[in-house]
Order: C-alpha cells, then sequence, then structure tokens
C-alpha cells in the first residue's frame, strides 16, 4: 500500500498547481476548483480481506465546512437521501463538528489506470465539496 501512496503521490506532485502532502497512510491532494478557490482532499487506503488483498478500498474526504447551524445537519441528511456515489457525513473530532464529503471506490492496484480513476475521483469530489461549500454557505477555514 505504501507504494501505491507513494506512486500516488509523485503523480499528483506533477500536476500543475496541486499540492500534494504524503505519509505512508494517507495523501492530502490540494487542488484548484475554479481560478480563485481551492479544495483538499484527504485520500486513505484500506485492503479488501474477501478479495484477497488484490483489491483496494480508497476513501477520499473533503471538508464542506463546519456545522454550527442545526438547519445545516437536516439539508445533509436531505442530501445523502438518495445518492450513490457519494455522501456527506458528520466529523465529530473537532470543535465545532464538520461536514465531510465522502466517497470510497473500490481500486485494483494492478490496474494499469488506477492513478487516472483515483485522479478523476479526487476532481470529482473537490469541485462537489466546494459546491456544497458554497451552497450552505459554510467555510472549511477554522
Amino acid at each position: 500500500m505504501a507504494t501505491l501512496f507513494q506512486n500516488l503521490a509523485r503523480s499528483l506532485t506533477a500536476i500543475k498547481g496541486v499540492k500534494v502532502k504524503a505519509t505512508k497512510s494517507a495523501i492530502l491532494v490540494n487542488l484548484p476548483v475554479d481560478k480563485t478557490r481551492r479544495q483538499t482532499v484527504k485520500v486513505t487506503a484500506a485492503a479488501i480481506r474477501e478479495a484477497g488483498g488484490e483489491m483496494v478500498v480508497a476513501r477520499l474526504v473533503s471538508r464542506t465546512g463546519f456545522i454550527d447551524n442545526p438547519v445545516l445537519v437536516r439539508k445533509a441528511l436531505e442530501f445523502n437521501a438518495g445518492r450513490q456515489r457519494f455522501g456527506l457525513c458528520l466529523a465529530t473530532d473537532c470543535d465545532p463538528p464538520a461536514l465531510d464529503a465522502v466517497v470510497c471506490i473500490p481500486i485494483d492496484i494492478y490496474d494499469e489506470n488506477v492513478m487516472n480513476t483515483i485522479w478523476r475521483a479526487i476532481n470529482e469530489l473537490a469541485k462537489r465539496a466546494d459546491h456544497l461549500e458554497r451552497q450552505f454557505g459554510t467555510s472549511d477555514d477554522l
């Protein structure tokens, strides 16, 4: 798994405008979503035991803002209704709690297109998280 993260970090660092911080277990990718806005996506992964370790689930998380208004929790739950590609979850490891956009995608570490698959998912999640940030009137800045 460390090699996958190292290769992904190297690939992403080569993309103009993308900032990457990597460890053995996670990558933080900060990318532009338009000319004036940026979004950060955290990428982690876990092996799927049932697949004999051949398949991995990549978990991508992007903060959409902090919840200081109970109405936003209801909006988030309404947003989740019927959504299959990604969802919103409450992160309680901070004060005030935060609203995160999350997507989990199965990946085959031997697939030659795995980097492109992850990069497309990072872009999609970053854009949607930024859109929700603006729609909900929240910010991910403390």
